[in-house]
């Protein structure tokens, strides 16, 4: 959410994140720094918390999530700290490194915790589009086998980052846009296939050059 006001409004927002299809449902937020930076530094810590006047709806969980670092926090007990060390002085062409991705996920529990619900509690990719690598997070509610691959248009296999069994914890590979023979892939748009046990999540990312 582009905050052009920061002065004035210390970056509090309120959405409606009701969740009315009974699933686990994302919502990806950017959060804009732009207007703290001095000489085009910022060296500063922020904290992320929920406002605790609002009631948040029985039965959910409510995770947020920084995509850089595939750090996350519960919103229902919990707060974010984001150290942000940034140098937008040289920086290449259409990269806004003051532009931080942030995810709330909001899970239904139905009686049972998050972990015991998913194996993939939540996932993304930053930069993207991105130019020349790309960092896939990704955070499992319990142990799995976890496969993640790269996939062109054509649904051809790219490259495999992530082929093993990990236990419950946050993730992150970094795809740096070549294919299995270590050759640079052609720009255009691919695909990330996230698997861990019988959970499978694809999401489309995008390679500028």
């Amino acid at each position: 959410i582009p905050n052009n006001d920061w002065q004035d409004f210390p970056g509090a927002y309120t959405r409606d994140i009701k969740n009315r299809e009974n699933q686990a449902w994302p919502w990806d937020i950017l959060l804009n720094v732009e207007n703290m930076l001095v000489d085009n530094c910022l060296n500063e810590t922020i904290v992320l918390d929920r406002d605790v006047t609002a009631k948040l709806p029985a039965g959910y969980d409510y995770r947020l999530t920084d995509l850089n670092t595939g750090n996350s926090c519960d919103l229902r007990s919990g707060s974010m700290q984001l150290v942000l060390d940034i140098d937008a002085g040289d920086i290449a062409s259409g990269m806004n490194p003051w532009l931080i991705p942030l995810r709330v996920e909001v899970t239904p529990v139905n009686g049972m915790g998050l972990q015991e619900m998913q194996q993939i509690v939540t996932t993304g990719n930053y930069p993207n589009p991105f130019n020349p690598s790309t960092t896939i997070s990704y955070t499992l509610g319990k142990d799995a086998a976890v496969n993640l691959e790269i996939y062109n248009l054509k649904g051809q296999l790219v490259k495999r980052l992530v082929n093993e069994n990990l236990p419950q914890g946050t993730y992150s590979a970094v795809w740096n846009g070549k294919d299995s023979q270590d050759r640079s892939v052609a720009s255009g748009f691919y695909f990330y296939k996230l698997s861990a046990g019988d959970s499978t999540i694809t999401r489309k990312i995008l390679m500028m050059k």
